[in-house]
C-alpha cells in the first residue's frame, strides 16, 4: 500500500466519534504543553518580571501562577537578548536575593549565545545544539524579545512564520514556547479612549497590540498583554479576561 492510501477523509458520523488527545496543562488554561504564548506591554511595565514569575512557578512546582494552577513542573530556559547583559544580571540577582530559587531556571544572554543573534544566519542550529545539550528535557523556554531574535521584517507574515517554525525546531515539539514582545508602534497601544489611554489599563488590542505580522497572534493559544494595573489574556481555551496585578519589583 502507497503511503498515499493512508491520508484520507473521515466522514463526519466517524469524525465525531474519533477518540480525543487529553490537554496537558503547564498553566492551566493559559500555557499547553508544547504551546506558544504571546507576552507584550508597553516599554518598562514590567513584561520581564511577568516572565521570570511565570519562570519561578513552573520551575519550582508552585502551586499557582497569579492565580492559574501549574499543573506540570521542570527546567525552564531564558532566552535573554534584549536587555544590557549587566542590567538583566543585576536583576536576576535582586530577585534571588530576595529569596526566590532560580537553580531550575537556565539562562542564556549576549555572553553565551552568538550576539546579535540571528535566527536566519544559523542561529537557530546553535539554539538546538544548546538545547541539545541539556542532560534534561525543559519544559519551557522563554523568548525575550522576539524581535531580538531575527533581523528580517517583522511585519511580514512569511518572516515570522519562520521564525516561530526555527524556534520550534530548535527546541522541540513538546516545549512551551513564550514569545515576549513589544507594542505595535504608532497607535493601537492604548485604543481606549482617552482614560484608557491615561490609565494604561485598555485591552481594547488585545489581539491586534502586539508588534510586528498578524500571523503571531495567530498562532498562539494565548495571548497576554500587561498593562500598569491589569494582565489582559485571551485564547484558545479562554474568553477575553483580566486579572489585577502588582508587580512588586
Amino acid at each position: 500500500m502507497s503511503e498515499l492510501a493512508t491520508y484520507r477523509f473521515i466522514p463526519g458520523d466517524e469524525y465525531t466519534e474519533l477518540p480525543e488527545d487529553e490537554e496537558i496543562w503547564i498553566i492551566e488554561p493559559l500555557v499547553p504543553q508544547g504551546g506558544q504564548v504571546n507576552i507584550f506591554s508597553a516599554p518598562k511595565t514590567g513584561k520581564s518580571y511577568l516572565g521570570l514569575g511565570m519562570a519561578l512557578a513552573v520551575a519550582n512546582g508552585d502551586d499557582n501562577w497569579l492565580g492559574f494552577p501549574v499543573k506540570q513542573a521542570g527546567a525552564v530556559l531564558y532566552l535573554q537578548a534584549d536587555t544590557p547583559k549587566n542590567l538583566w544580571r543585576a536583576r536576576v540577582r535582586d530577585l534571588a536575593y530576595s529569596g526566590n530559587d532560580f537553580s531550575n531556571v537556565y539562562f542564556a544572554d549576549p555572553m553565551t549565545i552568538p550576539f546579535p543573534f540571528d535566527i536566519f544566519e544559523g542561529h537557530g542550529d546553535v539554539l538546538k545544539g544548546m538545547v541539545d545539550a541539556l542532560p534534561f528535557k525543559p519544559i519551557m523556554i522563554i523568548i525575550d524579545t522576539t524581535r531580538e531574535v531575527h533581523s528580517e521584517d517583522e511585519n511580514d507574515s512569511k518572516v515570522m512564520r519562520q521564525v516561530i517554525g526555527a524556534l520550534r525546531q530548535a527546541v522541540g515539539a513538546n516545549v512551551a514556547i513564550i514569545l515576549i514582545s513589544h507594542p505595535r508602534k504608532g497607535g493601537g497601544e492604548h485604543p481606549g479612549g482617552a482614560e484608557g489611554a491615561a490609565e494604561g489599563d485598555s485591552g481594547d488590542d488585545l489581539m491586534t497590540g502586539n508588534r510586528g505580522s498578524g500571523y503571531v497572534a495567530g498562532k498562539m493559544d494565548t495571548i497576554i498583554k500587561l498593562t500598569r494595573k491589569y494582565m489582559h489574556y485571551q485564547g484558545r481555551a479562554v474568553g477575553k479576561e483580566r486579572l489585577r496585578v502588582k508587580l512588586t519589583h
